[in-house]
C-alpha cells in the first residue's frame, strides 16, 4: 500500500486544514509538528487491521488489508475537510486468520499474541495524549479479539481515554443487506465489489470465478448472515483443516458501482461518529 507522501508546510499553518490535508499520515510528522497539532489533546487517531488470507481464486491474499486502508484513507481525508484533527496510523496487516490455514499464502497470528500486541499499539497511542483511538477493521476473525485488546487497554485508564473498533460489514450493514441479494460472507459478491471499489483488481472474469456453498450452518433463527440481525447464538469449532475454494455467495455478480456506494456510506457514516464522539455522545 502506497501513500503520497506528506507536503512541507510552515508550523503556522498548522491550524488551517486545507494547508495540511496531507499531514495526516502519523509517521510523516516531525515530532514538533506532531505536537503543534495534537497537543491540545483534541485529536483522533485511526487504525487499520486487515489480514493476509485467502480470498478465493479471483482476489489477492492482501484484500483485507486492502479495504482496511483503503476505507481508513479515504475516511481520514473526508474528515480533515469537515474540521477534525484525525491522524492515520500504521496498519495491523496480519490477524487472526487460522480458519484459512489450510490454503496456502495465508497468515495468522496466535490469538493471544495479537490481543496482546494491538493492546500495547493502543497503549503507545494514548501515552502520546491521543485520547481516541479507531480501529476500522476489515477482517472478521479479528472482530472478538479486538474487543478483548481495545477493552483491556483502556480499563485501567481515565475514562477521558477511548478506543472504537469498527467491523465496516457491521457499520453500514444495513446499506449491504438492502443493496445485495446475497448474504455478506467471505470473498463473495459483496466483498468482491467493494474490494472492485477500491481499486482492487479482479483476477478472474465475473462470470468465470468459481465459489461454494456455504458450509457452516448457518440459519436465520440462530445465527443469521443478515446484518441487520443480530445472532442468537455464537458457536466455535476447529477450521482450517481442510482446502477449499474459499470463495462464497457468487462473487461472479460483484458490482462495482455497488461497492462504491457502500464505501460512500461508510464515510458518512463515519463522519456522524465523530460528531458524536466529538459531542461526547459516545
Amino acid at each position: 500500500m502506497h501513500f503520497k507522501a506528506c507536503r512541507s508546510y510552515s508550523l503556522d499553518k498548522l491550524t488551517n486544514f486545507g494547508d495540511i490535508l496531507e499531514s495526516y499520515l502519523w509517521r510523516e510528522l516531525s515530532w514538533k509538528e506532531f505536537e503543534e497539532i495534537c497537543g491540545g489533546g483534541e485529536c483522533f487517531s485511526v487504525i487499520p487491521c486487515g489480514s493476509i488470507e485467502q480470498h478465493g481464486y479471483h482476489l489477492p491474499l492482501g484484500t483485507d488489508l486492502h479495504i482496511a486502508v483503503s476505507l481508513a484513507k479515504k475516511a481520514v481525508e473526508e474528515a480533515w475537510k469537515a474540521g477534525y484533527k484525525v491522524l492515520l496510523l500504521e496498519p495491523i496487516p496480519i490477524g487472526v486468520s487460522d480458519m484459512w490455514s489450510g490454503n496456502p499464502g495465508t497468515l495468522w497470528i496466535p490469538l493471544e499474541v495479537f490481543i496482546a500486541y494491538v493492546k500495547e499499539y493502543v497503549l503507545s497511542v494514548f501515552r502520546n495524549n491521543i485520547k481516541r483511538v479507531i480501529v476500522i477493521n476489515s477482517h472478521g476473525g479479528n472482530a472478538d479479539p479486538l474487543k478483548v485488546a481495545l477493552k483491556s487497554a483502556t480499563s485501567s485508564l481515565d475514562p477521558s481515554y477511548r478506543a472504537y473498533l469498527i467491523n465496516y460489514w457491521e457499520f453500514v450493514g444495513d446499506v449491504i443487506d438492502s443493496m445485495f441479494s446475497n448474504r455478506f460472507f467471505h470473498a463473495d459478491e459483496v466483498e468482491t465489489s467493494i474490494a472492485s471499489s477500491l481499486g482492487l483488481g479482479v483476477k478472474i472474469p465475473g462470470k468465470e470465478i468459481p465459489y461454494e456453498h456455504i458450509k457452516r450452518p448457518y440459519s436465520d433463527e440462530w445465527h443469521s448472515l443478515s446484518l441487520s440481525k443480530r445472532p442468537r447464538v455464537y458457536f466455535f469449532y476447529r477450521e482450517g483443516a481442510r482446502l477449499e475454494v474459499g470463495a462464497f455467495n457468487e462473487p461472479g455478480r460483484y458490482s462495482v458501482e455497488g461497492g462504491e456506494a457502500v464505501v460512500r456510506a461508510f464515510i458518512d457514516r463515519f463522519l456522524a461518529l465523530l460528531r458524536d464522539i466529538r459531542e461526547n455522545r459516545l
